[in-house]
């Protein structure tokens, strides 16, 4: 039975024309804004969860930054020098693996 065949059975049935289908909706029990508010509600949820989730990672980089910050100022030559390799000496240190591919030289 075609979509047409179906609304003249139903017009025939109940003496009217079928509900659209927003009234199909609420005769189930659903208003549709309700679920239009949940859905709002809820992704306002996971917004703000994901919002203090970076606020919080930006909080972890920054003391992380700092500690690093500190280290670094607080080296010794030797320490820098065997970390970051010397300026002009070439490939030594963390600098110069990342130039040579990871080989240390």
């Amino acid at each position: 039975m075609n979509r047409r065949q179906k609304k003249k059975a139903y017009k025939k049935r109940y003496g009217h024309n079928p509900p659209t289908k927003s009234y199909t909706y609420q005769a189930y029990g659903v208003d549709m804004q309700n679920v239009a508010d949940a859905l709002a509600e809820g992704f306002r949820k996971v917004f703000y969860a994901a919002k203090e989730a970076v606020e919080i990672i930006g909080k972890k980089l920054a003391d992380a930054w700092e500690k690093t910050k500190e280290r670094i100022q607080t080296m010794t030559e030797e320490e820098y020098a065997g970390v970051f390799g010397r300026p002009g000496t070439g490939s030594k240190g963390l600098g110069g693996s990342y130039k040579n591919g990871g080989e240390k030289g």
